[in-house]
């Protein structure tokens, strides 16, 4: 986020925490990521192993754990036009 501001570039945030996604919005970054919803959860993150087991969920519950625990989603996920990436280091935002 630091970076792509340093750049000048207009930013919209949205905090997950504060404004819950929809299951649409769900599916569509995993679709924009070309992942499948379950590897938008971040299942090292200690409230996924406080509130569940690993286990191969449907795509419907993958997407009702996020909406009841958002902060266990991977992010940030940065999306610019028809790009859309998943930041994992500062350095990654130049992709798009």
């Amino acid at each position: 986020m630091a970076y792509a501001k340093a750049e000048g570039w207009p930013i919209q945030e949205i905090d997950i925490l504060k404004t819950p996604l929809t299951g649409t919005q769900i599916a569509e970054l995993a679709d924009r990521l070309q992942i499948e919803i379950k590897d938008l959860v971040n299942q090292d993150h200690p409230a996924y192993k406080s509130h569940f087991e690993p286990h191969d969920f449907s795509s419907n519950d993958w997407i009702k754990m996020i909406q009841h625990h958002p902060e266990i989603m991977k992010q940030p996920i940065a999306l610019r036009g028809n790009i859309t990436i998943l930041v994992e280091t500062p350095t990654d935002i130049i992709k798009i």
